[in-house]
Order: C-alpha cells, then sequence, then structure tokens
C-alpha cells in the first residue's frame, strides 16, 4: 500500500471483521483492507467501498486455499475427499508455495502473488516491497502448467536478483 500512496498512514488492526469493521464506523481508523470473502460471508458486503485489484493488491501465496487432511490407509474416504478438489486451486497454491519457499520465506515476508490459469498456461505475478514502501519488486511469468514449479523458481530468482534478498534480509533483521 505505502508504495502506491506513501500519504497513508498504515497501522496493525487486530480483532474479528466486526471489530475491524466498528474501528472504522467509530472513526478510530479511516479506513480498513479486509478479506470481501469475509464481509460477504458475514452478510457485510455493504460495507465494502471498493474492490482491490489481486494483481495491484496481490495476496500471501496459497492465501483462501483450504486443505483436508485424512488418515493415512482410508481409501474410502480418500476416494470421498478427491470430489473436494478444485484443480485449478491446488495447482495455483501449490505454484504459489514454490515461490515462497524458492525465496526461503515464511508467513511474515511481505511477498505477494496472484495466479492466473487459462487453459493449459499458469501466469504468476509476484510483488515484494519492504514495510515503509519505497521499495517495491514486481516480476510476471507464464509457463506451461507441467512447468509452473520451474517457472516459479525461475521467478524467485529474478526477483532475489532485482533486489528482493536486500528486503528479506531487513525484514529478517528487524524481527529480531
Amino acid at each position: 500500500m505505502k508504495h502506491i500512496r506513501n500519504d497513508l498512514s498504515c497501522v496493525p488492526l487486530r480483532g474479528n471483521v466486526e471489530t475491524r469493521v466498528g474501528k472504522v464506523a467509530s472513526g478510530a481508523v479511516d479506513a480498513i483492507i479486509i478479506a470481501q470473502a469475509g464481509l460477504n460471508r458475514l452478510g457485510l458486503a455493504d460495507k465494502i467501498s471498493a474492490v482491490l485489484d489481486p494483481v495491484e493488491f496481490p495476496t500471501a501465496p496459497a492465501q483462501g486455499a483450504l486443505a483436508v487432511q485424512i488418515r493415512a490407509g482410508d481409501d474410502e474416504l480418500a476416494a470421498m475427499v478427491c470430489r473436494l478438489d478444485d484443480r485449478n486451486t491446488r495447482i495455483a497454491a501449490e505454484t504459489e508455495r514454490h515461490i515462497l519457499a524458492a525465496m526461503h520465506g515464511g508467513c511474515s515476508i511481505p511477498l505477494g502473488v496472484h495466479t492466473r490459469i487459462e487453459g493449459d498456461t499458469i501466469t504468476l505475478a509476484a510483488t515484494i516491497s519492504d514495510f515503509e514502501g519505497p521499495r517495491c519488486i514486481k516480476r510476471t511469468a507464464s509457463s506451461q502448467i507441467a512447468g509452473a514449479a520451474a517457472m516459479a523458481e525461475k521467478l524467485a530468482a529474478e526477483l532475489l536478483d532485482a533486489g528482493a534478498g536486500e528486503i528479506l534480509e531487513k525484514v529478517r533483521r528487524d524481527k529480531t
């Protein structure tokens, strides 16, 4: 956000969705950025004033993807759970986790990604920025789905070559 609007003051906000929305209503903050799905699920869609472009405001890798874990050897349960699989969501989440791993990152690094699958082609847009806002590195790559992991690793290398390593080093240093 800061690399787009450096005049804004971004503050951490804790609490459930209703608490966060209440902070805006009470004037404690001017605005919040929150998942549209959560507002829709809670019947608060009327509180949405703008929907952010996922390419311009990418989410954390695999954000929103769900996984089901079952006991080993239960073939009947495995067959039932397989019907829940959404191929494109699985491929997108796996690809996004590949770039995260290739950057040696965890849940606290400032990496945002957006994946689009059209036919057999996958496109991954990745953004890494410092928390203060001025440094923002963006790269995009596409490949056939079969080469998604290699494409994600190559994209991570491009980000690192462009200065993402310095951003990550600063983030890790500031955490300690």
